[in-house]
């Protein structure tokens, strides 16, 4: 899902405006699929974000139908040269290929990826939905390690379903990684202090439902390699940085609740009520009832 939201944030496939009321809203959802070897076992998983097509009005909101596919004559044309003239035949798999075309006409969908919702969900599921909130994830006291024999058993049942149900946070929270990651580790044998600090974060996550991550996390990746590359070349000098000063921290350990909103606010978590990035047309006003993405070169979005 991360590669291919990425992919959309980077061809700039939409931006943001107003809703208004001559406008045709598309809904969107997410779409997975497994993509195996010849042999049955699975290549990779593979995500695609599609429009509902099928609420797109005939003679409104388009003109004509097509789907670009390659005739059965072609192949065998294909592969009748290639057998003659000794050829190799090579396979080309592009990435976002529907991304590198233009949509001439304005496309509306709804706002979309929100998990603001599905976090209410998760703290209904847990009976949490009335809890008190704190402000970090994790105690800076917690220790979390594998349950001794002594130690109070619980049904892992439950344990397993709102953990798995944690990781699907990690998209847009990366406040909660190392939390998220740490209650993983036990999944095989959860005792009463790692339902204690799943709580918790259940208890954090009520406090941040208003909060979403902002473009400066979104390329982290990429600018990691490229001061790798600059520092190999000793073009760049890397600085010795103190300890209260590593924005890391906030993803491989538990942190004071002072250091922990300081290191949240530096990587770009903010409030908001959209995780949606991009270039804003105009500000819809309180009195629009939802945001709309303007489609600039998807066909489905």
């Amino acid at each position: 899902m991360s590669e291919e939201f990425n992919a959309l944030l980077k061809n700039g496939t939409w931006v943001l405006v107003p809703h208004e009321s001559h406008q045709n809203l598309v809904g969107c959802k997410w779409i997975f699929r497994i993509k195996r070897h010849a042999d049955g076992s699975i290549q990779r998983h593979k995500a695609r974000l599609v429009a509902k097509g099928y609420n797109q009005r005939p003679g409104i909101d388009f003109g004509d139908t097509f789907n670009p596919v390659v005739k059965p004559v072609t192949i065998r044309v294909v592969l009748t040269l290639a057998v003659t003239n000794s050829r190799p035949l090579l396979q080309l798999d592009i990435n976002n290929a529907f991304l590198h075309d233009s949509l001439q006409e304005d496309v509306y969908t709804k706002n979309f990826l929100s998990q603001h919702h599905y976090v209410r969900k998760l703290l209904q599921l847990a009976h949490m939905d009335g809890a008190k909130e704190v402000t970090t994830p994790m105690a800076t006291a917690s220790h979390l390690v594998k349950s001794s024999n002594n130690a109070q058993a619980i049904d892992p049942t439950e344990y397993h379903q709102l953990v798995g149900g944690l990781q699907y946070l990690n998209l847009t929270k990366p406040d909660v990684a190392f939390s998220v990651n740490k209650l993983s580790q036990f999944m095989h044998c959860p005792s009463n202090s790692h339902w204690q600090a799943r709580k918790r974060l259940l208890r954090y996550l009520k406090s941040t439902i208003n909060f979403v991550l902002h473009s400066k996390m979104k390329h982290l990746e990429i600018d990691v390699h490229f001061v790798r590359d600059l520092v190999q070349r000793e073009d760049l000098r890397v600085s010795h940085i103190s300890s209260k000063d590593q924005l890391a921290d906030l993803l491989t350990k538990p942190l004071s609740k002072q250091q922990f909103i300081l290191n949240r606010s530096k990587i770009g978590i903010q409030d908001g009520s959209s995780i949606l990035w991009g270039s804003v047309k105009a500000i819809a006003t309180p009195s629009l009832k939802s945001d709309m993405i303007k489609d600039n070169n998807s066909n489905v979005i």
